[in-house]
Protein backbone atom coordinates (compact mmCIF):
# COMPACT_ATOMS: atom_id res chain seq x y z
CA UNK A 1 0.00 0.00 0.00
CA UNK A 2 1.32 3.01 -0.67
CA UNK A 3 1.34 6.46 1.45
CA UNK A 4 -1.31 7.95 -1.13
CA UNK A 5 -4.07 5.29 -0.25
CA UNK A 6 -6.04 5.61 2.40
CA UNK A 7 -5.80 2.90 5.42
CA UNK A 8 -8.84 0.86 6.33
CA UNK A 9 -9.66 0.44 9.71
CA UNK A 10 -10.86 -2.98 11.41
CA UNK A 11 -14.20 -2.54 11.19
CA UNK A 12 -16.41 -4.94 13.57
CA UNK A 13 -20.60 -5.48 13.53
CA UNK A 14 -22.35 -6.49 16.92
CA UNK A 15 -24.42 -9.50 17.11
CA UNK A 16 -27.25 -6.72 17.58
CA UNK A 17 -26.25 -5.01 13.99
CA UNK A 18 -26.24 -8.44 12.58
CA UNK A 19 -29.85 -9.05 13.74
CA UNK A 20 -31.30 -5.82 12.17
CA UNK A 21 -29.66 -6.57 8.88
CA UNK A 22 -30.79 -9.84 8.51
CA UNK A 23 -34.56 -8.75 9.60
CA UNK A 24 -34.17 -6.00 7.23
CA UNK A 25 -33.12 -8.34 4.53
CA UNK A 26 -35.95 -10.93 5.66
CA UNK A 27 -38.20 -8.26 5.23
CA UNK A 28 -37.37 -7.00 1.91
CA UNK A 29 -37.33 -10.89 0.70
CA UNK A 30 -40.71 -11.54 2.03
CA UNK A 31 -42.03 -7.76 0.58
CA UNK A 32 -40.52 -7.08 -2.28
CA UNK A 33 -37.87 -9.66 -3.75
CA UNK A 34 -34.99 -11.92 -2.73
CA UNK A 35 -33.41 -9.60 -5.37
CA UNK A 36 -33.69 -6.80 -3.39
CA UNK A 37 -33.23 -8.68 -0.01
CA UNK A 38 -29.43 -9.55 -1.83
CA UNK A 39 -28.66 -5.93 -3.18
CA UNK A 40 -29.63 -5.19 0.35
CA UNK A 41 -27.06 -6.95 1.97
CA UNK A 42 -24.19 -6.07 -0.75
CA UNK A 43 -25.49 -2.45 0.28
CA UNK A 44 -24.63 -2.99 3.17
CA UNK A 45 -20.97 -4.31 3.14
CA UNK A 46 -20.53 -1.74 0.72
CA UNK A 47 -21.20 0.51 3.16
CA UNK A 48 -19.22 -1.39 6.06
CA UNK A 49 -15.84 -1.36 3.85
CA UNK A 50 -16.89 2.63 2.83
CA UNK A 51 -17.06 3.26 6.73
CA UNK A 52 -13.80 0.86 7.43
CA UNK A 53 -11.80 3.85 4.90
CA UNK A 54 -13.35 7.10 5.86
CA UNK A 55 -14.91 6.70 9.24
CA UNK A 56 -15.45 10.22 10.17
CA UNK A 57 -17.23 10.76 6.74
CA UNK A 58 -20.61 9.23 8.27
CA UNK A 59 -23.04 11.92 10.05
CA UNK A 60 -22.53 12.78 13.63
CA UNK A 61 -25.57 11.91 15.52
CA UNK A 62 -25.97 13.37 19.35
CA UNK A 63 -27.57 10.80 21.53
CA UNK A 64 -27.86 11.24 25.87
CA UNK A 65 -26.74 7.51 26.06
CA UNK A 66 -23.15 7.94 26.94
CA UNK A 67 -22.09 4.27 26.40
CA UNK A 68 -22.48 5.86 22.35
CA UNK A 69 -20.46 9.19 23.00
CA UNK A 70 -19.26 9.88 19.29
CA UNK A 71 -22.00 7.98 17.54
CA UNK A 72 -22.30 8.80 13.79
CA UNK A 73 -25.28 7.47 10.90
CA UNK A 74 -24.32 6.31 7.08
CA UNK A 75 -26.86 6.04 4.71
CA UNK A 76 -27.00 2.66 3.08
CA UNK A 77 -26.26 3.33 -0.63
CA UNK A 78 -28.97 2.70 -2.54
CA UNK A 79 -31.49 2.18 0.48
CA UNK A 80 -31.66 5.78 1.67
CA UNK A 81 -34.31 4.59 4.18
CA UNK A 82 -32.18 1.86 6.06
CA UNK A 83 -29.00 3.49 8.37
CA UNK A 84 -25.78 2.30 9.88
CA UNK A 85 -25.42 3.82 13.42
CA UNK A 86 -21.24 3.12 14.31
CA UNK A 87 -18.73 4.26 16.36
CA UNK A 88 -14.78 4.72 15.42
CA UNK A 89 -13.28 3.84 19.02
CA UNK A 90 -9.04 3.37 19.36
CA UNK A 91 -8.02 3.63 15.63
CA UNK A 92 -11.38 1.04 14.50
CA UNK A 93 -14.89 0.94 13.14
CA UNK A 94 -17.67 -0.48 15.01
CA UNK A 95 -21.10 -0.88 13.56
CA UNK A 96 -23.55 -0.84 16.53
CA UNK A 97 -26.93 -0.84 14.86
CA UNK A 98 -28.81 -0.85 11.56
CA UNK A 99 -32.10 0.82 11.14
CA UNK A 100 -35.04 1.96 8.76
CA UNK A 101 -35.98 5.49 8.51
CA UNK A 102 -39.33 4.67 10.15
CA UNK A 103 -38.04 3.12 13.46
CA UNK A 104 -37.84 5.49 16.95
CA UNK A 105 -34.18 5.19 16.84
CA UNK A 106 -33.91 7.94 19.29
CA UNK A 107 -35.36 6.02 21.91
CA UNK A 108 -33.62 2.71 20.29
CA UNK A 109 -30.62 4.21 20.62
CA UNK A 110 -30.90 5.87 24.28
CA UNK A 111 -31.64 1.85 25.21
CA UNK A 112 -28.69 0.89 23.42
CA UNK A 113 -26.02 -1.07 26.22
CA UNK A 114 -22.43 -0.57 26.14
CA UNK A 115 -19.57 -2.35 24.41
CA UNK A 116 -20.29 -5.81 24.04
CA UNK A 117 -17.79 -8.77 23.28
CA UNK A 118 -18.59 -11.36 20.35
CA UNK A 119 -18.52 -9.41 17.49
CA UNK A 120 -18.33 -10.46 14.13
Amino acid sequence: MSQDEPSQRIVTIRPRAVADIERHAEYLEENASPEVAWRFRSAVMEAVEQIGFMPGAGAPREVRNPALSGLRMWIIPGFRNHLIFYLTPEGRAEIIRVFHAAQDIKTLLEEEPGEQNGDV
